[in-house]
């Protein structure tokens, strides 16, 4: 009996310690790479017709108004998730009207929460001319990665209203393009 006892007990610890890596990853916002965007109730799929500017990407984009661990200043949350590989990229924009909470302070505030779970900027830039500042977490820079995570940006942008994103490119980013490419010359 009391082996017994002491088999469960460990078996408990060894399946809680699995569930506790697993909901660490790295991945940003809680968002898991192989669950289709559209899983996820609060996602649908971006309208192209709203685009501006078009990527690669664009037939593969998604917009979720929440994610599964939310953050109090993000507005919208963008995924690329291409079938067969899975998520590629993570975004997120925080929004401001105004100016009465200057933009370098939300940018600082941004850039303290990243580097609490993936360390500081390997690289940081100066302001870009007037429209706002970047820093890098990038592997030329040093940077190692984390989990699933294998580079961020974040910056700032002025456009009538202020801006902050981040955007989280995962491991699976070259997969995602080969197999975007490949879909392209496969379809003719």
């Amino acid at each position: 009996m009391k082996q017994t006892t002491i088999i469960l007990v460990m078996l408990g610890s060894l399946v809680i310690g699995s569930l506790n890596a697993q909901a660490d990853n790295g991945n940003p916002f809680g968002f898991e790479t192989n669950k289709h965007p559209l899983e996820y109730e609060f996602c649908k799929k971006i309208d192209l017709n709203a685009v501006e500017t078009h990527s690669e990407f664009d037939h593969y984009s998604y917009e979720c108004s929440s994610a599964p661990r939310i953050h109090p200043e993000v507005g919208k949350y963008y995924l690329t998730f291409v079938e067969d590989v899975g998520l590629c990229f993570i975004a997120a924009e925080s929004f401001r009207g105004d100016f009465s909470n200057k933009g370098e302070e939300i940018v600082e505030k941004f850039k303290l929460q990243i580097a609490k779970k993936y360390g500081l900027p390997a690289r940081e830039k100066d302001r870009e001319s007037t429209s706002g500042y970047r820093y890098d977490w990038d592997q030329e820079a040093g940077f190692k990665g984390l989990g699933n995570v294998r580079a961020i940006w974040l910056k700032s942008r002025y456009q009538g209203n202020y801006y902050v994103e981040v955007a989280f490119h995962l491991v699976s980013l070259d997969a995602c393009r080969k197999k975007v490419t490949d879909m392209k010359y496969s379809a003719f």
